[in-house]
């Protein structure tokens, strides 16, 4: 499902940036999600606190 989001997502780079965090740096190797997810300026390992 990423792969396909994350298609759509370079597409529509300049209007997703107005809605999300700017984008995160993701090391290279990292799965689709965890990109999408940095790419959103959300940090894919972030846990809440227990």
């Amino acid at each position: 499902m990423a792969e396909g989001l994350c298609a759509a997502a370079d597409r529509l780079v300049d209007r997703l940036r107005d809605s999300f965090a700017p984008a995160l740096q993701q090391a290279r190797g990292g799965d689709r999600a965890n990109t999408l997810l940095a790419f959103a300026g959300r940090d894919p390992y972030w846990r809440p606190a227990a």
